[in-house]
């Protein structure tokens, strides 16, 4: 009987280990509506799907304030807050994150069903519009590490009796690419700043979008400290660009890129040098 109960024991805890949940950001139709969801990929009923806690933490580049409105629960009985904000952290320069916790400890509402996708909650900028670069992280980005290491937890968590701690994962999907009219409002320079490879090793590409009246732009790539390692002057013409960048001299760390605008508009954009 021993052996039996230690071999149940056993399957058990390997389910428990295997049972794990991922995270989802996309961007509704109306292209300002944000949705969080999640992706289990084991089932637990009542009560193993009992959820002691849950943050979902995104991240959102820039020096402009964003600020979270008209968020809505997708899941009865279960309310969101975001009464958590982080702004440019040590380790973060130049970016934002915004926890959202749900208020109910202890809750059997979530939903846990291996290969279905369940919305959580749906947020807004109070700016009406489309951010761009905003994303999940996963806890094992070097930037959560750097912040998380100066006393700001911007870990995702979804604490599961069933897992027997936080159940969290990885990021399915980690961000999201505004309508192509955000960059075309006349106040917009720039827009669709993108760089890849994520992370990089010795170069990444840039790719942008300049609007009209761009009279100067300038790139600037900043250490986690915030002092500028290199600066680039940019091409100023109407439409889709690109710029390799060689980083082969770089150490391994966190860095930023900030794409100054006619000396005004700022966009930041997250480096990770690995080697």
């Amino acid at each position: 009987m021993k052996k039996i109960n230690l071999l149940l024991a056993g399957l058990f805890a390997a389910s428990i280990a295997s049972a794990q949940v991922q995270l989802s950001l996309s961007l509704l139709p109306d292209g300002k509506t944000y949705q969080v969801s999640m992706l289990p990929e084991t089932t637990w009923e009542s009560p193993m799907n009992t959820t002691g806690s849950v943050q979902v933490v995104v991240a959102v580049p820039g020096s402009e304030p964003f600020f979270a409105e008209k968020l809505e629960s997708k899941i009865q009985g279960v309310t969101w807050l975001d009464e958590t904000y982080v702004e440019s952290p040590v380790g973060a320069a130049g970016w934002q994150f915004i926890s959202f916790t749900i208020k109910e400890m202890g809750t059997k509402s979530i939903p846990f069903e291996a290969g279905n996708e369940t919305p959580l909650f749906t947020f807004q900028s109070k700016k009406g519009d489309c951010s761009e670069g905003i994303l999940l992280l996963d806890n094992n980005d070097p930037m959560v590490k750097a912040v998380v290491k100066n006393k700001f937890n911007i870990t995702q968590n979804i604490t599961v009796l069933g897992m027997r701690g936080n159940a969290f994962a990885g990021v399915a999907k980690s961000s999201v690419d505004c309508p192509g009219q955000h960059i075309s409002l006349p106040e917009t320079l720039i827009g669709k700043v993108k760089s890849s490879p994520v992370p990089a090793v010795t170069y990444v590409d840039f790719s942008w979008v300049n609007g009209e009246g761009l009279q100067a732009l300038e790139l600037q790539v900043c250490n986690d400290m915030g002092q500028i390692i290199k600066q680039h002057r940019l091409n100023t013409n109407a439409g889709a660009q690109t710029f390799h960048y060689e980083m082969g001299d770089m150490a391994q760390g966190i860095y930023s890129a900030t794409f100054i605008a006619n000396g005004k508009q700022q966009e930041t954009l997250r480096l990770m040098v690995t080697k």
